[in-house]
Protein backbone atom coordinates (compact mmCIF):
# COMPACT_ATOMS: atom_id res chain seq x y z
CA UNK A 1 0.00 0.00 0.00
CA UNK A 2 1.57 3.49 -1.09
CA UNK A 3 0.74 6.39 0.97
CA UNK A 4 0.59 9.61 -0.55
CA UNK A 5 3.12 12.64 0.90
CA UNK A 6 0.15 14.07 2.78
CA UNK A 7 0.16 10.91 4.84
CA UNK A 8 3.70 10.59 4.74
CA UNK A 9 3.48 13.89 6.56
CA UNK A 10 0.57 12.99 9.08
CA UNK A 11 3.06 9.65 10.35
CA UNK A 12 5.91 12.03 10.25
CA UNK A 13 4.33 14.09 12.64
CA UNK A 14 3.19 11.63 14.80
CA UNK A 15 6.60 10.76 15.18
CA UNK A 16 7.86 13.97 15.89
CA UNK A 17 10.60 14.23 13.30
CA UNK A 18 11.19 17.94 12.06
CA UNK A 19 13.52 16.78 9.27
CA UNK A 20 10.86 14.24 8.06
CA UNK A 21 8.83 16.97 8.50
CA UNK A 22 10.04 19.61 6.43
CA UNK A 23 11.33 16.93 3.98
CA UNK A 24 7.65 16.14 2.99
CA UNK A 25 6.62 19.88 2.77
CA UNK A 26 9.25 20.53 0.41
CA UNK A 27 7.52 17.84 -1.37
CA UNK A 28 4.37 19.62 -1.61
CA UNK A 29 2.34 18.09 1.28
CA UNK A 30 -0.86 19.99 2.22
CA UNK A 31 -0.11 21.15 6.01
CA UNK A 32 -4.29 21.20 6.22
CA UNK A 33 -4.59 17.57 4.79
CA UNK A 34 -7.21 15.71 7.08
CA UNK A 35 -7.31 11.99 6.48
CA UNK A 36 -10.10 9.98 7.78
CA UNK A 37 -8.52 7.26 9.41
CA UNK A 38 -5.08 8.85 10.29
CA UNK A 39 -6.62 12.84 10.98
CA UNK A 40 -3.94 15.45 10.11
CA UNK A 41 -0.35 16.10 10.94
CA UNK A 42 -1.59 19.05 13.02
CA UNK A 43 -3.49 17.03 15.36
CA UNK A 44 -0.76 14.77 15.89
CA UNK A 45 1.24 17.53 16.96
CA UNK A 46 -1.69 18.75 19.39
CA UNK A 47 -1.81 15.30 20.79
CA UNK A 48 1.98 15.25 21.91
CA UNK A 49 1.88 18.99 22.91
CA UNK A 50 4.83 18.83 19.96
CA UNK A 51 5.67 23.07 19.50
CA UNK A 52 7.93 22.86 17.26
CA UNK A 53 6.06 20.15 14.76
CA UNK A 54 3.00 22.56 15.04
CA UNK A 55 5.52 25.64 14.68
CA UNK A 56 6.70 23.95 11.32
CA UNK A 57 2.69 23.28 10.17
CA UNK A 58 1.46 26.34 11.33
CA UNK A 59 4.90 28.40 8.82
CA UNK A 60 3.85 26.48 6.13
CA UNK A 61 0.47 27.27 5.85
CA UNK A 62 -1.76 25.68 8.27
CA UNK A 63 -4.65 27.79 8.66
CA UNK A 64 -7.83 28.44 10.49
CA UNK A 65 -9.87 29.19 7.33
CA UNK A 66 -9.16 25.84 5.57
CA UNK A 67 -12.23 23.84 5.94
CA UNK A 68 -10.57 20.67 6.71
CA UNK A 69 -8.22 22.18 9.41
CA UNK A 70 -11.19 23.92 10.90
CA UNK A 71 -13.23 21.07 10.74
CA UNK A 72 -11.67 18.67 12.49
CA UNK A 73 -11.71 20.55 15.78
CA UNK A 74 -7.77 20.99 16.12
CA UNK A 75 -8.99 23.54 18.98
CA UNK A 76 -10.98 21.01 20.35
CA UNK A 77 -8.78 18.63 20.31
CA UNK A 78 -5.67 20.87 22.25
CA UNK A 79 -8.23 21.55 25.20
CA UNK A 80 -8.52 17.80 25.52
CA UNK A 81 -5.41 16.88 25.42
CA UNK A 82 -4.52 19.24 27.91
CA UNK A 83 -1.85 21.29 25.39
CA UNK A 84 -1.73 24.37 26.98
CA UNK A 85 0.79 25.41 24.72
CA UNK A 86 -0.66 24.71 21.87
CA UNK A 87 -4.17 26.05 22.39
CA UNK A 88 -1.95 29.17 22.99
CA UNK A 89 -0.31 29.25 19.56
CA UNK A 90 -3.75 28.30 17.76
CA UNK A 91 -5.47 31.25 18.81
CA UNK A 92 -2.23 33.25 17.94
CA UNK A 93 -3.12 32.24 14.61
CA UNK A 94 -6.27 32.20 14.48
CA UNK A 95 -8.22 29.25 15.26
CA UNK A 96 -11.14 28.98 17.66
CA UNK A 97 -13.37 26.68 19.01
CA UNK A 98 -15.86 24.89 16.84
CA UNK A 99 -19.10 26.77 17.03
CA UNK A 100 -20.86 23.83 18.64
CA UNK A 101 -18.15 23.47 21.42
CA UNK A 102 -18.87 22.65 24.44
CA UNK A 103 -19.29 25.46 27.24
CA UNK A 104 -16.56 24.24 29.24
CA UNK A 105 -14.09 24.36 26.45
CA UNK A 106 -14.65 27.63 25.98
CA UNK A 107 -14.57 28.33 29.85
CA UNK A 108 -10.98 26.23 29.91
CA UNK A 109 -9.68 28.09 26.59
CA UNK A 110 -10.48 31.63 28.11
CA UNK A 111 -8.51 30.22 31.34
CA UNK A 112 -5.67 29.32 29.38
CA UNK A 113 -5.66 32.61 27.89
CA UNK A 114 -5.80 34.69 31.21
CA UNK A 115 -3.07 32.59 32.62
CA UNK A 116 -0.43 33.08 29.56
CA UNK A 117 -1.61 36.96 29.62
CA UNK A 118 -0.54 37.11 33.66
CA UNK A 119 2.61 35.21 32.45
CA UNK A 120 3.69 36.94 29.88
CA UNK A 121 3.13 40.39 32.22
CA UNK A 122 5.02 38.34 35.09
CA UNK A 123 7.79 37.84 32.70
CA UNK A 124 10.91 40.60 32.72
CA UNK A 125 10.77 42.59 30.25
CA UNK A 126 14.84 43.54 28.53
Amino acid sequence: MAFSVDQLLIFAARAGNCTLIEERLRLGADPNYYDAEHGSAAAQAVARNDIPTLTLLLQAGLCPNDSLAADSGLMEHALRSESREAAVLLVEHGFWLLPHSRSIREDRLQQILIENNEQQDASPKH
